[in-house]
């Protein structure tokens, strides 16, 4: 899932893994691979897309819905490792500059880091702890 696993320290994969478990459905994985399969130039974050028919009875319409991401007003800090192949620099660009009625929205991005590094990262506690104090120092809630 990382393109520099030595960032990670694999022998922690375990322990966190029964320690911290993670379900996810088919239908979550379906869902992932039917936003992800969207042209990269027309990028929407949609609802889960059942098939016309059934999304007609569910949606009352034939296609899912797409969420509207100006409804989010909140504030957001954006997490993101250079490399991460889930969740990458430009998809988060991308999605950062469609929130725009968000209070405030911010990207930090963290060099070599990929989608497991945050949890099972060699050099996290300092990194992490750094971020979160700065975090919260910036924020209103304690």
């Amino acid at each position: 899932m990382d393109q520099f696993p030595e960032m990670d320290d694999q022998s922690r994969t375990g322990i966190y893994l029964i320690t911290r478990p993670q379900s996810l459905s088919v239908q979550s994985m379906l869902h992932y691979a039917q936003l992800i399969s969207k042209p990269s130039d027309k990028p929407e974050f949609s609802k889960y897309d059942f098939g016309p028919e059934e999304n007609l009875k569910v949606y009352g319409q034939l296609t899912p819905p797409v969420w509207d991401l100006t409804n989010i007003t909140t504030k957001l800090t954006f997490l993101v490792g250079t490399g991460d192949y889930f969740s990458t620099v430009p998809d988060v660009t991308n999605l950062k500059e469609r929130l725009v009625n968000a209070k405030q929205v911010e990207m930090k991005v963290i060099e070599k880091y990929g989608h497991t590094t945050m949890v099972l990262g060699v050099e996290n506690y300092e990194l992490m702890t750094d971020l979160v104090s700065e975090l919260k120092s910036e924020s209103q809630l304690y």
